[in-house]
Order: C-alpha cells, then sequence, then structure tokens
C-alpha cells in the first residue's frame, strides 16, 4: 500500500519553531526540491501537494534545522501532481 503524506492534515502538524528537518522528513518524506535562501539563512523544502494540484508545501527551515513556515503556493511550474507516480 502507498501512503499518502503530503495532505494537509500533515502539514498543519508542523507548527513553527516546534518541527525540526528530521520531523519533517519522517512527516512528509524527502523533499521534492531544495533551495537555499542565504539572505533570508533558510532553506525551503518543496512538495508537490497530493490531490491540490497545482500547489506546492514549502516548508521553511532556519540554518539551526527548526521549520519557521510551513503554507502552500501555487505551482508556478505546473509541476505538482495528484499523488505518487
Amino acid at each position: 500500500a502507498c501512503e499518502h503524506r503530503l495532505r494537509e492534515e500533515n502539514v498543519v502538524r508542523l507548527q513553527p519553531g516546534v518541527p525540526r528537518g528530521g520531523d519533517v522528513l519522517d512527516l512528509l518524506g524527502p523533499p521534492y526540491r531544495v533551495e537555499k535562501f542565504a539572505r533570508l539563512e533558510r532553506d525551503i523544502w518543496s512538495y508537490p501537494a497530493e490531490g491540490i494540484t497545482p500547489k506546492l508545501i514549502l516548508v521553511q527551515l532556519s540554518k539551526d534545522g527548526v521549520v519557521r513556515e510551513a503554507y502552500y503556493i501555487e505551482d508556478p511550474e505546473g509541476t505538482a501532481r495528484d499523488g505518487p507516480e
């Protein structure tokens, strides 16, 4: 059976300041893409939202590995998909 992790009920569990990068990996799995924002001193992990297309889940982590924000955005590249391929 395939476990669908990239759902709203998991994203709302990512409260800023509480989870760490390892907790995000346990909850959502490995990110689709990781981008570094040096001026913000943050990494942003992107995940294609399951069942909510075309949206991405973005998780911002500070350089100490703590979640600072978790939210949805419209997928500018249209890469979000409805579940695993």
